[in-house]
Parts: C-alpha cells; structure tokens; sequence
C-alpha cells in the first residue's frame, strides 16, 4: 500500500525519529516519513562533511522506532560508485534494520535494472527516486524529457521525488514545479507511484506547496534544510510545526 506523506530528513537520534513518529492523527490517511541520510562514505564507516545530518552506520538501525503507525522509516543514500549501486543497497538494508521501509536514491537517473535487481530481493520495501537538481539538467529541465525518464522506473519504484534544490535549501518555483507534475500524470504515472515535493520549503513556506494540492491531492513533501537551527541541528519545535502545516493545507485544500 502506497501512502501519502509528509516527509523530514536528517534524523540523527531515535528520540527524534520518536518524536516525529507521533505527530500524526491516528486517523491520518498520511505518514510521516522519517529520513534518515547515508552515503557510500558514511557506509565505509568515515564521516560526513554534513555531521550534524549522516549519523554513523552503526547507529541507523537505532534511530528508526519499531512503533510505526502512520510512519515511513526511509534512508536516503548518495553514492558516487553508481555501478555497484545494487550491491551497496543490500550492504544498505542489511546495517539499516527491521523498522527500515525502503530506500530513497539521492543520485542521478541510477540504472533501472540495479534497481530492478534490489526490488527483487526487497519486495516489500519502498523506493523513492530523487529527481535532483543534477538530474534535471541532465534532461534540459523539460517536463516531458523528464517524465519519459521516470516512466523507465515505473515498475519498481513507489515514489518519485522532484526536489531541483538536491536539499540545499533553494525554494522551487511553483509554477514550474506544476509542470512537471501535469507531465508524470500525462504519461499516467500517478497510477505506478506516488509524487513528492521537495525545496526550500519550511513552516513559512507552505504556500509553495498549496496551489499543487488541487490537482494533485495525494502530494507528498519532504523537508531537510527548513527544520534545522544555526548549528545545522534538527529543531523539533520547527519539525512539528511544519508536519502539522502541512497536514492542515492537505486537509483543508485537497477536503
């Protein structure tokens, strides 16, 4: 089953991926994603230049609450060996423990039929493909070059996040981000998988989300850079504020 969400990313601690677990309305048609960042160099046991976001490997499985209703507990890894990627993917599930749902993959356009290969072993988990910033420049930031290429994975992947800031914090224009939503649904795709935003967005910044909602009420959004404090540190205060936002335009614009 395929579920709207609200997404935050860059949980360090169980007690925040706790916290963030418990946010939703037990009645909820939405989750809340809990994401969790890796890298190839995070796997390889060295740190990350963003320490205050990738924990150490040997902590993932901690993070993740075994208690998930109305939670998604992704990872979301980066590499820059992409052809081993079905291999570090299984190194991935393996250190990322039980209460992991799947996979989000930071990368450019990764070959569908590695991915394909991890489906086969993890039928149950879910795959999210990152369409980044990178990723859009590869098909000339065109609607329609893009949704040939998503359609590509449309049989084994579960969503497809547009996010052109790569978690940089830069806000995506609404408009724009329109089009290439009205694109993945002209080829049919709402059918294969489930559609996320991403960029810039923070508890002031809903606003760049709530003109999509009409057209596409089972939007999912996901967060990183606009729930962190000066220190890069994810504020909780600011987390919640911005999952109950958002779940209040959902409700109110797609009701």
């Amino acid at each position: 089953m395929r579920r709207p969400y609200i997404g935050v990313t860059g949980v360090m601690t169980y007690k925040e991926a706790d916290f963030l677990s418990n946010l939703m309305p037990e009645n909820s048609e939405r989750d809340v994603m809990v994401g969790v960042l890796a890298s190839l160099k995070t796997l390889r046991g060295q740190e990350n230049n963003y320490k205050n976001r990738y924990p150490g490997v040997g902590h993932i499985s901690n993070i993740f609450s075994p208690f998930t209703k109305n939670t998604l507990n992704f990872v979301h890894y980066n590499t820059k060996e992409p052809n081993s990627i079905t291999d570090q993917l299984f190194w991935l599930m393996d250190v990322a423990g039980p209460n992991c749902d799947g996979v989000q993959l930071n990368m450019v356009w990764p070959d569908a039929d590695a991915i394909y290969q991890f489906r086969k072993r993890y039928e149950s988990k879910k795959i999210v493909l990152q369409v980044g910033g990178r990723a859009f420049k590869a098909v000339g930031n065109n609607p329609f070059r893009l949704a040939m290429r998503v359609y590509y994975y449309r049989d084994f992947v579960d969503y497809v996040l547009l996010d052109p800031s790569g978690g940089t914090g830069t806000a995506f224009d609404t408009e724009q981000m329109m089009a290439y939503l009205r694109s993945l649904r002209d080829l049919g795709l709402e059918k294969y998988m489930g559609f996320v935003v991403a960029g810039g967005l923070s508890p002031t910044t809903l606003n760049l989300v709530e003109p999509l909602i009409p057209e596409f009420p089972d939007l999912s959004t996901d967060v990183e850079t606009g729930v962190r404090d000066v220190n890069d540190n994810l504020d909780l205060n600011v987390a919640r504020e911005y999952v109950r936002g958002a779940y209040s335009i959902f409700t109110k614009t797609a009701g």
